[in-house]
């Protein structure tokens, strides 16, 4: 089964991105988790075309105190179909209208 990874970074975003059945999605978003935001899905699907499959977080070198880092999420093409993800910037404990940033991207499995 061929598979191939594709990287998603804020740029992408309104975009409309191609896949096939098995590619991994991978969102490569900054994140500092001393300033307490973290980016996570906006909005559940209960029938998905993609999946969640990981989601990590990598600091940026060094010793500084409050460096950011990058979180990493991965997502599993599982069935022809057209699915959005879309993602959010907040705090945990805040509203979700209260988030700095959305990143919306649709996904096309084919």
């Amino acid at each position: 089964m061929e598979m191939s990874e594709i990287v998603v970074t804020r740029d992408k975003q309104g975009s409309f991105i191609e896949a096939k059945k098995n590619d991994i999605i991978v969102f490569h978003l900054d994140e500092n988790l001393t300033t307490g935001y973290i980016w996570e899905i906006e909005k559940a699907v209960y029938q998905p075309v993609v999946e969640l499959v990981d989601s990590s977080y990598t600091e940026f070198p060094g010793k500084l105190l409050g460096r950011g880092g990058t979180r990493i999420m991965r997502f599993v093409a599982k069935f022809e179909g057209d699915q959005e993800i879309r993602l959010t910037l907040r705090r945990s404990w805040e509203p979700f209208d209260k988030a700095i940033e959305h990143l919306q991207v649709t996904v096309k499995v084919r």
